[in-house]
C-alpha cells in the first residue's frame, strides 16, 4: 500500500472522534469551499509515466519548471548558471537567457508568451518557463505528439489520450455504464444525488461537456477538467453508488441503498419505543403531552451529514484472481460469491439494506475495495474468503498496533485507516462467533494481518469458511451456505445497537 497519508484516496481522516464528524459535515455541505485552496499542477500523461509537477506564480504569470516537467520523459543535461541556461535532449541544445522572453533551441528561436526566470532553492537551481509556452518549447525536443489542454494544465503525449463512452442501462433498475480504454484508479465523492468521480493519473478525455438522460434515475453527466484534474459528474435523482468491473475498465453507477422502511427500521434496530399518546386519548391528562424539545442545529446538521446504514459484502477475488483452487472446477472466487449472494438474500429478507461490491467474475484489486467502501461509508464491510484447512468458521479483525495516546498528529496514514473502529469490529466478530456457535458451527474469532482490513474506514470483518465444515459438502453445500449466512444476518441485527455505542478509539 501506499506510504502516503491519506484516506478515501487523497481525503484525510481525523483521528479525534468529534473532529471527524465536524470534518465530514463541513466536505459534505461545503465540498468546493474546502478544496479551493489546494496548490495549482500541471499532469502529465504519457505511455509509460504519468506525474505531477507544481505550477508557481510569478508576476500574475503561471510558470513551470522546465527540468522537471521533462527529466521523467526524456534523458537530459542542464547547466544553470547566473544569467544563461543550457538544456540538451534528444541531441537538441536550448539556450536560456534569465529574464528574456526569446529563447534559442537549436537553430531556431522561440517567442515566449513571458520572459524566463531562474530559481535557487537551498542550492537546487531550477529553469522556469511560462505554462502557456510549454507546448513550443517541449515540441522542439520532443517529435511525438503533443497535446495540452493549458487552461486544465493537463498535458498528453504522444497520443495517450483516453475517451471513455457512457451507456445508460434501463431496465427494472436503471444504472449508467462508463467505459474506459484500459483500467483506471479515481477517486470517488458522493454529495447527495451527485457523484463526483476525479481522474488525477488517468488521461481520460471526453467528446462532449454534457449528456443528457430521460430517466427516473440518472439525470445527466458532466465532463469538466481544470488543476490536472478530469471530473465526471453523474447528477442523479436519489443517492447514487459507483462499483467497478471488468477489472477497473468500468464502473457502474446505480441506485444507492435505501434506508429501510419503518417496519424493517423497528425489525433491524429492535423493538420501538412507545409512541406517547396523544393528549385527547381517553384517560390521558392533558398537560401529560410531551413538550418540544429543542434542537442543538449543529448536532441537527451533524445528524443530517450522518451516512445512511447499509451493509457492504465483498466476495474475495473474482476476475483473473481466482483464490485457492480446491478442485479443477471448485475455485474460491466461486464459493466466495455464492456464500456473499447468500447472506445479501439473509439481509434483504430481514429488511437490512446490503450491497455486494462484486456481484459478477470481475477483478478488483485490495486499493479499489478500500477505497469503494470508504467514499460509499459503508455501516459494516464484510469480506468473505474461503479456506482448504482447517473446520468451521473463521472471524478475522484487523491486526493493528495499540494506538500511541501519546501522538497529537491530526491525521491517519492509509494503512491504520481502521484503527478508530478496530473495537467495533470486534463487537461484530464476538457476536458473529456467538450466532454461529449457537447453530452448531465451529467459529473462532482473531486478529490477522488479512487486507484490506487495516484500509477500511468503518466496523470490518473477514469471514472465512473452511473446506472441511460440519457438512457432507463443506462449504458447496447450499445447507451451510445458508446457515453461515442466516448466522451473520442475525449478529448483524443483534449486535447493530452495541457496535454504535463502542466509542471510537
Amino acid at each position: 500500500m501506499p506510504s502516503i497519508r491519506r484516506f478515501h484516496e487523497g481525503t484525510a481522516t481525523l483521528r479525534l472522534p468529534t473532529l471527524t464528524l465536524v470534518a465530514t459535515f463541513i466536505l459534505l455541505a461545503f465540498p468546493q469551499t474546502f478544496f479551493s485552496a489546494e496548490e495549482k499542477r500541471l499532469s502529465v500523461y504519457a505511455p509509460r509515466v504519468n506525474y505531477t509537477i507544481s505550477v508557481v506564480d510569478h508576476e500574475k504569470i503561471e510558470y513551470v519548471g522546465l527540468y522537471g516537467l521533462m527529466q521523467p520523459l526524456v534523458h537530459l543535461e542542464i547547466k544553470i548558471g547566473d544569467k544563461e541556461a543550457k538544456l540538451k535532449a534528444n541531441n537538441m541544445e536550448g539556450h536560456f537567457t534569465n529574464g528574456s522572453d526569446k529563447v534559442k533551441i537549436g537553430r531556431e528561436y522561440i517567442q515566449l508568451a513571458a520572459p524566463v526566470f531562474f530559481t535557487d532553492d537551498q542550492g537546487k537551481r531550477e529553469l522556469l518557463i511560462p505554462l502557456e509556452s510549454v507546448l513550443p518549447v517541449l515540441s522542439r525536443y520532443m517529435k511525438v505528439r503533443l497535446d495540452f489542454h493549458v487552461s486544465a494544465r493537463r498535458l498528453f503525449i504522444d497520443d495517450i489520450a483516453a475517451l471513455f463512452s457512457a451507456q445508460l442501462r434501463k431496465a427494472d433498475d436503471s444504472s449508467l455504464v462508463l467505459t474506459f480504454p484500459a483500467r483506471v484508479e479515481p477517486q470517488i465523492a458522493v454529495e447527495g444525488g451527485k457523484l463526483r468521480i476525479i481522474f488525477t493519473h488517468d488521461p481520460i478525455v471526453s467528446g462532449m461537456d454534457k449528456m443528457s438522460f430521460d430517466d427516473k434515475l440518472i439525470s445527466s453527466l458532466n465532463f469538466s477538467e481544470g488543476n490536472g484534474s478530469a471530473e465526471i459528474t453523474v447528477n442523479g435523482k436519489s443517492p447514487l453508488l459507483a462499483s467497478f468491473a471488468d477489472q477497473g475498465k468500468t464502473i457502474v453507477i446505480s441506485a444507492a441503498p435505501q434506508p429501510p422502511s419503518a417496519v424493517q427500521t423497528a425489525a433491524v434496530a429492535g423493538p420501538a419505543a412507545t409512541s406517547a399518546p396523544d393528549a385527547a386519548s381517553p384517560g390521558i391528562p392533558p398537560d401529560a403531552k410531551p413538550k418540544p424539545v429543542a434542537v442543538n442545529p449543529l448536532t441537527a446538521a451533524l445528524a443530517a451529514a450522518t451516512p445512511r446504514y447499509f451493509v457492504m459484502v465483498d466476495a474475495s477475488h473474482g476476475g483473473m484472481e481466482p483464490g485457492a483452487r480446491f478442485s479443477t472446477r471448485l475455485l474460491e472466487k466461486d464459493v466466495t460469491l455464492a456464500l456473499a449472494r447468500q447472506l445479501r438474500s439473509e439481509l434483504q429478507n430481514r429488511g437490512v439494506p446490503v450491497v455486494l461490491l462484486r456481484d459478477g467474475d470481475t477483478s478488483l484489486s485490495l486499493e479499489q475495495r478500500a477505497v469503494t467502501a470508504n467514499t460509499q461509508r459503508a455501516s459494516l464491510y464484510i469480506s468473505i474468503h474461503a479456506g482448504a484447512g482447517g473446520n468451521g468458521v473463521h472471524i478475522y479483525t484487523a491486526f493493528l498496533p495499540a494506538p500511541n495516546s501519546s501522538s497529537h498528529s491530526l491525521f491517519l496514514p492509509w494503512e491504520d485507516a481502521h484503527a478508530p473502529y478496530l473495537d467495533r469490529s470486534k463487537v461484530f466478530a464476538n457476536g458473529l462467533v456467538a450466532e454461529l456457535n449457537a447453530r452448531k458451527i465451529t467459529a473462532v474469532a482473531m486478529s490477522a494481518p488479512v487486507p484490506p482490513l487495516n484500509n477500511i474506514a468503518t466496523p470490518a470483518v473477514v469471514i472465512e469458511v473452511s473446506a472441511g465444515a460440519q457438512h457432507s459438502d463443506g462449504f458447496t453445500s447450499a445447507a451451510y451456505q445458508q446457515v453461515v449466512a442466516q448466522a451473520a444476518a442475525a449478529a448483524i441485527i443483534a449486535t447493530r445497537g452495541r457496535i454504535q455505542e463502542t466509542p471510537l478509539r
